[in-house]
């Protein structure tokens, strides 16, 4: 008799496909089973990670006892004695499996039953594996400082000579910042513990730049990080002697700068000679926010060698701003970095601005874009480029994400014509406005230019008008969706399927979209124009192809 549990691909196969709820029920089937399953569903955990480890340990219970109010909780914490090495057998087993976890400041439940975990496990790190690491070093909404002790103390634990990934981008850490001194210490205990570390990305951390001896050991540090391909910090990594060794990593990638509070109105230093003309040959993304005026940002694309191979550059602006501003520092990329073919420009913490004017658009034209993202806010009843949105003519253009400003049938139509290989388009869409009846398309086919491009469709939902704002609930009627996939198919008759962020609120209620898709099938497939291979290609394939700063919110 065969013994399916003991075929090593068929148990591989099975934990890869199954959910890990499936999996953790399995896990008693056999010891084949079991050892095969458990880096499954151990490799990932979430916020409730501590209460997970916690019931490894002996009188679990005990520790994890939420009614105690805040003093005796400390009290409890204080009094606590690391276990014996009897009593870790079991956390241990599991604790080496442990891949990634998250930890949010500001989940009390959680935080406690870390600090217990804490002092029962004295091993460090107390995941001896663990390799990615999403972490939130806020304590409250607006903290303006945290010291090194409390940084270091509380990412210490987690440290440790395979960590690959901190991210400390948790969008509450947006005001969080250290002294440079702090920042220097914090990066230096990073460099000593991880090194081979990758990527490394804060938030916002500190908004000027260090000085003296402290400089010099922020840019050692920074040096130490051999495999470092994608930094996020603040400006002080902008000081001659940090950029410098920033330069000569291998392996960067891509590096981010937040302009942040205090110190961003302090000028940065200018480099005594140009940098070597090897610096930074890996880089290809550069991403910048900034809190006041474009100045730090022509400082920066001042430095030849730093921005000259750039291929993506991503830029956030908080407070006022112009469309003269967005043009000028744009004029500056082409000059500078001619070779960008990946943008994005996120202007949505600012007023109302007119990003897809005629003056944007013609000056976003002398670059050779492939993917570009463009978030914003309208003005009202779309007075900010409305009948502007038919000048977006990008001819290489493959990838094209609008917020903030929406979209009729006649801007896509005119998409159709102008980017003929368009084939991921996420923008908000009025579906019930100008959109042709059914009865009309044969006729309008005239005057359109079908794309020879497959398609995916992310259609968001602040592009809806109030009728559709029930879309989730499929209160569509079947004649309306019949309309939107024949205008759709008349436009991509290759293939364009849909998609949108708000799903239905039951499992087994089929989607608005869903529906689309279906009656877009049978167009393709009983269209005299559709071949046998016009399947719509997934969005896990073409993500792939898409820069990974386009896709992040």
């Amino acid at each position: 008799m065969i013994r399916l549990f003991e075929i090593p691909e068929l148990l591989c196969l099975i934990c890869e496909q199954s959910q890990r709820s499936d999996l953790a029920r399995l896990l008693t089937t056999s010891r084949l089973f079991f050892e095969c399953a458990v880096p499954f569903v151990w490799r990932d955990l979430p916020e409730s990670a501590p209460m997970i480890l916690l019931k490894l340990l002996p009188n679990a219970d005990t520790y994890l006892d939420n009614r105690l109010n805040a003093t005796l909780v400390e009290t409890q914490i204080q009094n606590l004695k690391p276990l014996d090495a009897q009593s870790l057998v079991r956390f241990n087993l599991y604790a080496a499996y442990v891949k990634r976890i998250i930890r949010h400041r500001r989940n009390k439940q959680s935080n406690v039953a870390w600090d217990r975990l804490l002092k029962l496990v004295d091993a460090r790190p107390i995941l001896p594996n663990l390799e990615i690491l999403r972490i939130s070093l806020s304590v409250a909404p607006y903290l303006k400082s945290i010291s090194t002790h409390s940084a270091v103390s509380y990412l210490g634990p987690y440290l440790s000579p395979n960590l690959y990934e901190i991210d400390g981008t948790c969008d509450r850490d947006r005001y969080l910042y250290l002294e440079p001194q702090d920042l220097t210490q914090l990066i230096s205990r990073i460099s000593l513990e991880c090194p081979r570390l990758s990527s490394l990305k804060f938030r916002s951390m500190t908004g000027h730049t260090a000085t003296g001896p402290v400089n010099g050991l922020l840019a050692d540090s920074l040096g130490q990080l051999r495999y470092l391909r994608s930094i996020r910090l603040g400006l002080a990594v902008i000081d001659p002697e940090a950029l410098t060794s920033l330069g000569t990593l291998p392996y960067l990638e891509s590096l981010s700068l937040n302009e942040s509070y205090p110190g961003s109105n302090d000028t940065p230093k200018t480099p005594s000679a140009p940098m070597p003309n090897a610096s930074f040959a890996a880089l290809r993304h550069l991403g910048i926010s900034l809190r006041f005026d474009f100045k730090i940002g022509y400082h920066i694309w001042g430095i030849t060698a730093l921005v000259r191979r750039l291929t993506s550059v991503s830029l956030r602006v908080f407070g006022y701003t112009t469309r003269t501003g967005i043009c000028d520092f744009i004029n500056t990329i082409h000059r500078s970095s001619p070779l960008v073919t990946s943008l994005y420009i996120d202007c949505t913490n600012s007023l109302p601005i007119a990003l897809l004017s005629s003056r944007v658009i013609r000056t976003l034209n002398q670059l050779p874009l492939q993917h570009l993202r463009l978030s914003g806010k309208d003005g009202p009843e779309g007075r900010y480029g409305g009948g502007e949105r038919s000048r977006l003519r990008f001819p290489h253009m493959e990838c094209l994400q609008i917020r903030g400003y929406d979209f009729s049938f006649r801007h896509l139509a005119s998409m159709t014509k102008y980017m003929p290989r368009l084939q991921y388009l996420s923008v908000p869409v009025k579906l019930d406005v100008n959109w042709p009846p059914k009865h009309e398309l044969p006729s309008t086919r005239v005057h359109l230019t079908p794309s020879p491009s497959q398609l995916e469709l992310h259609i968001l939902s602040d592009g809806t008008t109030p009728r559709y704002s029930t879309m989730a609930r499929c209160e569509i009627p079947d004649e309306e969706i019949e309309v939107i996939a024949a205008g759709l198919h008349a436009l991509w008759p290759s293939g364009v399927t849909c998609t949108t962020y708000r799903r239905s609120h039951k499992d087994s209620e089929v989607s608005w979209t869903d529906r689309v898709n279906a009656e877009l099938k049978q167009l393709r497939e009983t269209d005299a124009f559709s071949l046998p291979q016009t399947e719509v290609t997934p969005r896990k394939h073409f993500g792939k192809r898409i820069p990974s700063w386009l896709e992040q919110v």
